[in-house]
């Protein structure tokens, strides 16, 4: 996978009322799979300082031999919203931060996976701090 592009959100949100700084997401990190198929998406949580752990969870899935379904412009990914990135995926979709494409999910395994689409008017370029605090 290619070094992601981050980006800050213009309206953080945590994922649980009352959460944690440690499930504030205050940005989004963007890359191309190393199949060079559909896009990653992962999802940055607050840090104080650089030495805090600060986390992140990959909210896409590769899904290469569904990758032409995918509009690489438009911010596509199929959107992993299964076991522990339920939550995450519901409260993405609910802050207006990723949207359904309104196509016919795809199958994978035992899985319907939908593809889904970044909303870019909710992220800015991060600040070169920013950069730093969060350097992958």
């Amino acid at each position: 996978m290619e070094k992601p592009m981050q980006f800050a959100l213009t309206a953080p949100f945590n994922l649980f009322p009352d959460g944690p700084t440690t499930t504030l997401v205050v940005g989004v990190g963007l890359a191309k799979y190393a199949s060079g198929k559909g896009l990653a998406v992962f999802l940055i949580f607050k840090k104080e300082k650089p030495e805090d752990q600060g986390g992140g969870k990959q909210l896409s899935v590769s899904l290469p031999q569904h990758a032409e379904q995918l509009d690489a412009a438009a911010d596509e990914f199929f959107l992993k919203d299964w076991a522990d990135n339920e939550q995450a995926a519901v409260v993405c979709v609910r802050e207006g931060l990723i949207t359904a494409t309104g196509r016919s999910p795809v199958q994978a395994g035992d899985r319907q996976v939908m593809a889904c689409r970044i909303d870019r008017s909710k992220l800015r370029d991060m600040t070169p701090a920013e950069l730093e605090l969060y350097k992958p």
